[in-house]
């Protein structure tokens, strides 16, 4: 026999549930903006790979992938 489970709905949703979408930016950028973007992330990907493997540093793991995602997020909300 399956036993039955009950669910009470939460009323009203708790704020950290909701889901937002994110507004995307479309800024046009010129090939100087763009290349320093490349450079940026390039640089980022390297510090985030050596952070990761390196048993020295994995304490500073979380910074690096919270600075990451933060500077993700700035740029996809301003050029999309």
């Amino acid at each position: 026999m399956i036993p039955q489970i009950w669910y009470t709905p939460l009323i009203p949703i708790p704020e950290e549930l909701l889901l937002n979408p994110m507004a995307f930016g479309t800024t046009t950028l010129p090939a100087a903006k763009i290349k320093d973007i490349q450079d940026e992330l390039a640089n980022r990907f390297v510090e985030d790979q050596a952070v990761q493997k390196d048993p020295k540093r994995i304490s500073e793991a979380g910074k690096v992938m919270g600075d990451n995602t933060a500077y993700l997020t700035d740029l996809v909300k301003e050029f999309g």
